[in-house]
């Protein structure tokens, strides 16, 4: 199939685009069988093409979630998804997350990190949110070094709440405001 019809938006090494029904039968549901992913996302069950499907419904039904599916623009390979997702149009503020489910990807931090510059510019620019929130467990260097790069400040912390391979780790928890980012990129008001 032909995705380039599907790009919503384009980046220098990726594209976001939206997920589709053969994306959630194929390669999409299978990376929340991957043991990594789930050690991080919190996926405790076997995925099935139809859960996936069903998923994927639900993100067309919602008023409060944006799922994309990012795509490696060298080889055009689906490597993983970026989302926003818990909405808050009122207070406008959002959760970010990225998963990398093509394990050959996971290597390839700049990636990951583009896909969420342009999902934050996204949700700033295209969106008018105001604030985004995210985490990660204590020793995930890639989500921690990513957040951290694009300016998210460690906001607090729940202790002792993850064990990942038997060790215990803190969930930290990081925000990023639309004046901190725009000071950052140099933009006007």
């Amino acid at each position: 199939m032909d995705q380039l019809k599907h790009r919503f938006i384009d980046g220098k090494h990726i594209s976001l685009r939206r997920p589709t029904d053969e994306d959630a039968l194929g390669f999409w549901y299978n990376w929340f069988n991957d043991p990594e992913v789930a050690l991080y996302t919190g996926w405790w069950k076997p995925n099935t093409p139809n859960n996936q499907l069903d998923f994927l419904r639900s993100l067309e039904a919602s008023n409060t979630s944006i799922v994309l599916i990012i795509e490696d623009k060298l080889s055009g390979a689906p490597i993983g998804v970026v989302s926003l997702s818990k909405i808050n149009w009122v207070q406008g503020i959002a959760d970010i997350a990225l998963v990398i489910g093509e394990e050959s990807a996971r290597n390839k931090a700049t990636l990951g990190l583009e896909a969420l510059v342009l999902m934050i510019r996204h949700a700033f620019l295209c969106l008018n949110l105001k604030n985004l929130r995210g985490g990660f467990a204590s020793g995930q260097e890639a989500s921690q070094w990513m957040l951290r790069a694009l300016d998210f400040r460690e906001v607090g912390k729940f202790e002792k709440i993850f064990t990942i391979n038997g060790i215990t780790s803190d969930h930290i928890l990081v925000h990023l405001n639309i004046e901190d980012w725009k000071k950052r990129n140099h933009c006007k008001n």
